[in-house]
């Protein structure tokens, strides 16, 4: 199952690192409903429950979010479901409160209208991913946070120097 689990966590991460490099916060939404379905798939494998929660809540959030606008409501009910979900499930661990944690900041914050700002949340929660990755011997997915932090600074910084240079042709 540990092979099944990092076959399945390699597809997720090749998307998960690509989507580092999406600008716009619609598309990167929609991507990540495939990433998530991989994602779950290795984690299913693996045994790590929550991390199968978290990324099929998140399928179903982000679907919805694409389509309606996110409301206190919405959000309120996504985090709760999850919540309920991983402890009926058994998350009563610390590592199991990881994917939890990142999954309820990521959709708190998803009516955050500056492209910069959302992906340093993505890059916060990523942060809360690699060490549950890590404990359950996703080597793959593991490897793919660390290199997804770094593509979502370089997102980061071709948004920035795009920002700069239109701010200097409108001069």
């Amino acid at each position: 199952m540990l092979l099944l689990g990092n076959i399945a966590a390699f597809i997720g991460c090749i998307l998960m690192v690509a989507i580092g490099l999406v600008k716009k916060k619609e598309h990167i939404l929609t991507a990540q409903c495939f990433q998530f379905a991989f994602m779950g798939l290795g984690n299913l494998a693996l045994g790590a429950t929550a991390g199968v929660i978290s990324n099929m809540i998140s399928i179903v959030r982000n679907l919805v979010f694409t389509r309606v606008r996110s409301t206190t409501a919405l959000k309120i009910g996504f985090i709760a479901v999850q919540a309920v979900l991983t402890l009926i499930t058994g998350g009563t661990a610390l590592i199991e409160w990881l994917p939890v944690t990142a999954v309820v900041v990521y959709t708190w914050c998803l009516d955050i209208k500056s492209d910069v700002a959302f992906k340093l949340v993505i890059l916060g929660t990523q942060v809360l991913w690699t060490v549950y990755d890590l404990h359950y011997k996703n080597y793959v997915a593991f490897t793919f946070d660390l290199l997804t932090m770094v593509s979502t600074v370089l997102g980061i910084f071709r948004i920035k120097k795009e920002q700069k240079r239109f701010k200097a042709i409108k001069r």
